[in-house]
C-alpha cells in the first residue's frame, strides 16, 4: 500500500505539499531551501544547541540538538524536520518561536 501511495497521484501531493513547506519555512528563517526534508540550523557551540533544543522542546516543538561527533566541532545545530502535515500556522509559530529563542 505505501509503494502504491508513493507512486501514485496523492505521493504527488504530498512531495509537493513538503517542499512547499520546506521553502516556507526556509523563507521565514532567511536559510537556503534544504536539498531534503531536514532543515539545520548551524548554531555553532553544543551547548548553544542543546539550550536552544531545550527552550524550543518548553514551548512545545520537538527539535533535536545534533552535535559532535555526528557533526564536526563548533558546527553544532538544531535539526529541524518538515512533513507534508505541517501546516503554514505550525511553520509560523515554529519560526516565531526559534527567532525568540535564538535572540534571548
Amino acid at each position: 500500500a505505501g509503494l502504491e501511495l508513493i507512486a501514485g497521484e496523492d505521493g504527488r501531493a504530498l512531495r509537493t505539499q513538503l517542499q512547499d513547506n520546506l521553502r516556507y519555512l526556509a523563507e521565514a528563517l532567511s536559510v537556503p531551501p534544504p536539498m531534503s526534508a531536514i532543515l539545520p540550523v548551524v548554531l555553532g557551540t553544543n551547548e548553544a544547541a542543546l539550550e536552544a533544543s531545550r527552550m524550543l522542546l518548553e514551548a512545545g516543538f520537538l527539535v533535536p540538538a545534533i552535535r559532535y561527533p555526528t557533526v564536526p566541532r563548533q558546527t553544532a545545530r538544531l535539526r529541524i524536520t518538515l512533513s507534508s502535515a505541517h501546516r503554514p500556522a505550525h511553520l509560523d509559530a515554529l519560526a516565531q518561536c526559534l527567532a525568540l529563542t535564538l535572540t534571548g
